[in-house]
């Protein structure tokens, strides 16, 4: 049986994407449909963000080098310039610093899409890696709106869609207040069994935590300011025991070894973690975190680390993000994004931790990926 075409365009290259929401919707909706994901170069997730792109070979092998992978997914790779300029500028790039990524990104879709003529696309927001994806005739597309973008880039995407799906009640709210537009609702989600199977002891074994509270981050988004790590600096020494866990790696890891060194917290970095060593870590926990600023930005998140804790039986210390707040999970403590507001979640969590979870049946990947395929689906029948 000929399977029915998909574009699909993540929010950040495909390397980076595996233990992220396009992953695992692709896997789910790769029985249904034939996939195509459009992919650039990045860095390997183990090595060093400035040392990689900042290599001249890397740089050139990112601009001359194209690729197809056969298979279901397909994974197309573009020749694009590495995100340098994006990651000197201080916020968002502006189109003016992409224009030249867009150039080549544009025509290498066209053509893909010229050769595999696609039924349906789906895109998110990979605009401060490649500029916006060219208008495609004859092919609707959903977006697929993961993280508040400035208005300018939400704008474009929206209407550039025919359907759209949030990750979010709070995004979804956005797009009907500023565009008069409908969207779905289809939240992150998390793999329960594999969350569930976590070894505790062997994660305390292998990085040396017996008889350690462990307070961790398992993914590095948090705020720049770091404030959380000023709330465990002031419990240090009213739970002696204490100490901070940080999983993955990113642009922040140099500033969070700093700060915990500059302040004396005990701290151990694991780097990238497989998802079995995740799961373990997870399992581990005393207290998890998901530590991001009260801002616009963070409200609209969703996070799979909030999930995964949750999953594992952890209690969230977070800020006021207010999809949070919105869903209301027993075991997430929302607190204002400051050292003083936070310290004071942690302790509750550490000394009172919440005895009632909720019921994460309705966010199992395969009914995440069911609904996601609907919308699909219902997008092509539209098309007809």
């Amino acid at each position: 049986m000929t399977l029915p075409r998909l574009l699909w365009i993540p929010h950040t290259p495909w390397a980076h994407c595996q233990a992220q929401r396009p992953a695992f919707l692709i896997d789910r909706l790769s029985r249904n449909f034939e996939i195509h994901v459009v992919t650039w170069p990045a860095r390997p997730l183990r090595s060093n963000s400035w040392r990689y792109h900042l290599d001249h070979a890397n740089f050139w092998r990112a601009l001359t080098t194209a690729s197809e992978t056969p298979g279901n997914p397909y994974i197309h790779q573009v020749a694009l310039p590495p995100p340098i300029l994006q990651k000197l500028w201080p916020g968002y790039p502006p189109d003016w610093m992409l224009a030249y990524a867009q150039s080549r990104f544009q025509p290498a879709i066209k053509e893909i899409a010229a050769r595999f003529r696609f039924q349906a696309g789906v895109v998110a927001s990979s605009h401060h890696f490649t500029g916006y994806p060219p208008h495609l005739p004859g092919i609707p597309l959903i977006f697929d709106y993961l993280d508040a973008s400035p208005a300018r880039i939400e704008r474009t995407y929206v209407n550039r869609s025919h359907r759209i799906v949030a990750v979010s009640n709070h995004l979804s709210d956005q797009v009907r207040e500023r565009y008069g537009r409908p969207s779905v609702v289809i939240p992150n989600g998390l793999d329960l069994t594999r969350i569930q199977s976590g070894d505790a002891g062997r994660a305390r074994q292998r990085w040396g935590l017996e008889e350690r509270r462990i307070v961790s981050l398992i993914g590095l988004t948090c705020s720049p300011r770091l404030y959380f790590l000023d709330a465990l600096a002031l419990l240090c020494s009213e739970f002696p025991d204490l100490i901070f866990v940080a999983a993955g790696h990113g642009r922040l890891e140099t500033a969070l070894r700093a700060r915990c060194a500059r302040l004396g917290i005990p701290a151990v970095f694991t780097g990238w973690l497989s998802p079995q060593d995740a799961a373990d870590l997870f399992q581990a926990s005393s207290v998890g975190l998901y530590p991001g600023d009260d801002t616009p930005y963070f409200d609209g998140a969703f996070p799979l680390k909030v999930l995964e804790y949750t999953g594992a039986g952890v209690p969230v210390v977070a800020n006021q993000v207010a999809e949070l707040e919105r869903v209301a999970f027993p075991n997430v403590m929302l607190r204002p994004a400051r050292a003083n507001s936070f310290a004071g979640g942690i302790r509750e969590a550490l000394l009172h931790p919440p005895t009632a979870f909720p019921d994460l049946t309705s966010y199992d990947w395969d009914r995440i990926g069911a609904a996601f395929g609907h919308q699909v689906e219902a997008l092509m029948a539209e098309a007809t």
